[in-house]
Formats: C-alpha cells, structure tokens, sequence
C-alpha cells in the first residue's frame, strides 16, 4: 500500500525529487544521465531506475504517469512512462526548503504533449550536467533550474503578480570566475496561434531591454552574473524558422544599444542536432553561423572584460571614454557575421573594433572563410546598405579584433590577412591575440599586427 514503504532517502533521491518539482516530470532517458549512469550493460540501469522509482512510488512521494515517448524504441509512440510529485511528496518537499510550495495535483492527469514537453526540457538539462561533470574544459554547470523557479513576475494591473516570462529551464554555467546563465526556450511544433507566440517573444524582448534580469530572484542567487543567453531549442527548423520569421517581421530586438543592455546572444537550436553533439557546433546565429557552446561562453567573458576594461593610451590621447558593447545579434541584423562590437567614444572621437573569435577547434578553412565572408560584406554589402552601429564611428576607420585559442592560429590569420592583402581591400586595421591575453589586459601590448614585428596596443 503506498505510504506504507520505510525506504530511507538518500541525497540523491532529494536531488531527483527537486528535479521533479522543477521540471513537473522525470523519466528513464533524463534521470539515467545523473542518477542512473549507464554501465557495461544498459539493462542493469534501466533496472535500477524502475526498482528505485517503484520504491518511492510505494512510499507514496511519486505517481507513474504514462506517456508516449519520443525516446523509447527510438520512435514516437512507443508506450513509457515518467514520474510526478504527489501531494506527500510535495510536503516532503516543503519541510526540506522550509516554505510552501506552488503545485498542481492534476499533473498526474494531464495530456500526453504536456508530459512529452517537460521530460524534453528535462533530457537537455541533464544532458549537459552529465557532460559538464565529465569534461575538463573550465566549464560547469554550476547549477540549473525548471520552470517553477525560472519564471520571472511582475504586477499585474489587476495588482496580482503575473508571469512575464517563463522560461522552461535556465542554466547557469560557470567559467573563468564569472556565470553565464542560459534562458532555455523549448518550442515544439503545436497549434499556438501568431498572437501567443509573438507575445512571449515580445515578453522577452522587454525582460531584456529593461534589463529585467537584474531584479530576477535566481539571478541574484548567484555571483558575478553575466547578461544572459536566450536559446529557443526547437523540434524541427520548422519550428525554428516560424520563431525566426516573426521576429524578422515585428522587428523585435532582445538588445537595447541606447542602454547598452540585454540578451548577450540569441541562439537557435534542433533537439536532434544537440543530443548528436551537445558540445558541437550546433546553436544557430540570426544569420545561420553555427557556434559552440564554448565559443557562446567565452564570447559573453571577453564582452565583458572589453567592456570594464580601461583602454589607456587612447584615453590618454584622447580623455575619458565611454565603452560600449553590441552583441553578436545587434551585428547580425545589419549583416555582419561577428562575436560583437566594442565601441569607444571620447570628447574628441568615435573609434570602434569589430570582434571575431575562433576557438581551437576553427581550422585554417573556416578562418579563411569567416574573413572571405567580411571582405564580401566591406566590398559588396557595406556601401549600398550602410552598417547603422560602425557608421556611428565612422571619424575613424574600424578596427578588426582577431581572437584565437592557439599561437598556431595566430600565425595562420597572420598569414591569411597577408594572403588576402585584408587591410588594404577593407580599410580595416587588424589585430591578432590569444584569449587568454585578452581576458588578462585587453588593450595593452598583446597584439600581433600584419607586417609588423612584436606585440602592439590594439589602437
């Protein structure tokens, strides 16, 4: 009889139980990747999976819901089933975090599309916890929330506060001292109307303009916070391309470049390309560029550290100067396929630097075709449709920061911009460093120019 069962729990049991109230649902395929690690023989974890969870069911702390999974049998519509808090678990819950709880007991009843969704959000969460934990590249998934958490409120004009946005998971990985969090958008091919789809996406571009995150509670649980990454994970380019069409027809902007704040990237990803390879190339820029996690990541540090960072031989040439940054979709929207834009305003000039990084894992052909990409644009797009952020710097000729992982990369862009005669077809002054470099002193001696012996300031 359930209830009756005197199991003990055990940490993990906690943790599983919180992932269930975050996230409304947990089945095999999402808790395998923390709780249930697969060994030598998979059988044996599934095993351990239905044996712990039918224990803590006869506890009376969980109820089976059955679904039709997307996993199982590796094709829809192969009977499964996942697990949701029932009313005893929820207590128990609430003893743990010592405060009450929101939480609806008819999840237990609910459609087969609602309980796909969350075990979907869930599978990507765990995903990355369990790579984050093996690999050894700095990154780490410092913690993660689902929906419940994750959702930020304001007043409503009834005086009861609403949902603004509602993201349906949010990570926060750590790396090199600073936490970059990740708002995770999991859209699925569904009968939403134009009308709701439009205005979550415009919830999010308010949230961001107004630098909403600042005042979000999970985000002030954590130090060092940087301007957050919005990802929309998405069943099918189908679904993706609907969310790219309305943002393109509404005009809808996640970055304020008045305020200099909001979203610090925008990012499309395919379920199937992410479980493939989660640590591949497999987010999707506004103009189809694919990016890794690490290049997002790393990109979000060295904007941060160009933006607190003082340039002092231009300042002082030049006096105080003001710093600016432009995310990678602010460059995007006017063509440009870049990691950012740092611009630098004194009382006596404009200047700005154009930032590409390339990660270790760019080899000499997509370097070469990233600076084959802004010779088309300087030589075929620039003049006839004018780049409304580097025209506001246009006293001076626009710089081009070059970041790489490798001193080997270095010499190759070296020799790429010498093969492509680069400066003298642009216009552009280029600069070549390793980021480590950068991410110690930016604009001091770390750079490498074309034709030029030793390293320079970036000016």
């Amino acid at each position: 009889m359930a209830g009756t069962s005197s199991i003990k729990l055990t940490d993990a049991d906690y943790r599983m139980l919180q992932d269930i109230y975050e996230f409304y649902y947990i089945d095999y395929h999402a808790a395998k990747h923390r709780y249930f690690p697969i060994g030598k023989v998979p059988e044996s974890s599934r095993s351990s999976y239905n044996r712990r969870m039918r224990r803590l069911a006869e506890k009376g702390l969980i109820a089976q819901v059955l679904f039709q999974s997307v996993r199982r049998k590796g094709k829809l519509g192969s009977s499964d089933s996942a697990y949701t808090l029932t009313k005893d678990g929820l207590k128990m819950l609430e003893d743990v975090y010592e405060r009450e709880l929101e939480w609806d007991t008819s999840r237990k009843d609910r459609k087969n599309i609602y309980v796909q969704h969350h075990v979907g959000v869930l599978y990507y969460v765990m995903l990355y916890k369990d790579l984050m934990d093996e690999h050894k590249d700095g990154q780490k998934l410092e913690a993660y929330y689902g929906e419940q958490s994750s959702r930020y409120q304001r007043m409503g004009t009834d005086n009861f506060l609403k949902d603004h946005i509602k993201p349906d998971a949010t990570l926060f990985i750590a790396l090199r001292g600073a936490t970059i969090p990740w708002l995770i958008e999991y859209e699925r091919e569904s009968n939403a109307s134009k009308t709701t789809i439009l205005s979550k996406l415009s919830n999010y571009v308010d949230y961001a303009k107004n630098a909403s995150y600042r005042r979000h509670d999970i985000m002030l649980q954590h130090d060092h916070v940087l301007d957050p990454v919005l990802v929309f994970y998405c069943d099918s380019e189908k679904v993706a391309e609907r969310r790219r069409q309305l943002i393109r027809e509404s005009k809808l902007n996640f970055y304020s470049t008045k305020d200099k704040q909001g979203m610090g990237d925008i990012l499309f990803a395919l379920r199937a390309d992410v479980e493939n390879d989660p640590y591949g190339t497999v987010y999707q820029r506004w103009l189809g560029e694919r990016v890794s996690l690490e290049q997002i990541n790393t990109v979000q540090l060295l904007s941060q550290r160009l933006k607190e960072s003082r340039f002092a031989e231009l300042e002082a040439r030049a006096g105080a100067t003001t710093y600016m940054w432009y995310p990678a979709s602010v460059a995007s929207h006017v063509g440009l396929q870049l990691d950012g834009i740092i611009g630098f305003q004194t009382e006596k000039t404009q200047a700005a630097h154009m930032v590409r990084y390339f990660p270790s894992t760019h080899d000499t052909s997509s370097m070469s075709s990233s600076l084959q990409g802004l010779l088309h644009y300087k030589e075929s797009v620039a003049d006839k449709s004018p780049n409304q952020i580097l025209d506001r710097f246009k006293q001076n000729s626009p710089g081009l920061l070059l970041i790489v992982d490798r001193p080997e990369q270095e010499e190759e862009l070296l020799r790429l911009l010498d093969q492509f005669r680069f400066e003298e077809r642009t216009g552009w002054n280029c600069f070549v460093s390793r980021v480590e470099l950068v991410l110690e002193q930016p604009f001091e001696s770390n750079w490498l120019i074309p034709d030029s012996a030793g390293r320079h300031v970036p000016l």
